[in-house]
């Protein structure tokens, strides 16, 4: 071969290499990309119920539902930001509380990140949808509930109560999450009313 010219069947050929290879990883990143990050996720979840009150009480204040009991915390190391409280009659039912980067609430990105949010909680994994929102006040300032519908990894129809507003020490989300049929309306305008 001469110097200078090129060699389009070598090009061709690192050309297929390339797209084999990035076909093969997008491949093994759909197959083995969800549970590596489930794995990832559950080893960072403490269970342990005092702590995890502990760690709720500092982004809010309120009352338990009946039933309700925190449950777990995220433990990211330096900080302690999510806190998960369960029903322990419906284990599938419960509340999560997350401190988020302030100023996110009353932007135009504050529905994004309350859709996305809402979607992977712990090992729980959601194919929902806005299906109406509903003004509340949260700790005396108006604040909006974003009611999702749809379904759980198993399948289960779930629906979820989805908001946002300023906390004890910045912004928090808030998800309230249960099966259609398990939905108690009155538990979530009370437990909503409870917050201080």
């Amino acid at each position: 071969m001469k110097q200078g010219k090129i060699s389009w069947k070598r090009v061709f050929i690192l050309l297929g290499a390339l797209v084999g290879i990035c076909l093969i990883a997008s491949v093994a990143l759909f197959i083995f990309g969800r549970p590596v990050a489930d794995a990832l996720r559950a080893r960072l979840w403490k269970t342990d119920p005092k702590l995890a009150a502990q760690v709720a009480h500092q982004m809010i204040d309120y009352d338990l539902p009946p039933a309700y009991q925190e449950l777990k915390f995220l433990d990211m190391g330096s900080s302690a930001d999510t806190v998960m409280i369960a029903n322990l009659e419906q284990p599938a039912d419960f509340i999560l509380i997350t401190q988020v980067p302030d100023g996110i609430l009353a932007t135009e990105y504050q529905t994004g990140v309350e859709e996305k949010w809402s979607r992977e909680i712990s090992e729980h994994h959601y194919d929902t949808h806005t299906v109406s929102t509903q003004a509340v006040t949260v700790r005396g300032l108006p604040t909006t509930l974003r009611i999702m519908e749809g379904t759980d990894e198993n399948g289960r129809p779930i629906r979820q109560g989805v908001c946002m507003f300023t906390g004890k020490s910045g912004d928090v989300l808030l998800v309230l999450v249960a099966g259609q049929d398990t939905w108690d309306q009155t538990m979530v305008e009370q437990f909503l009313q409870s917050i201080r």
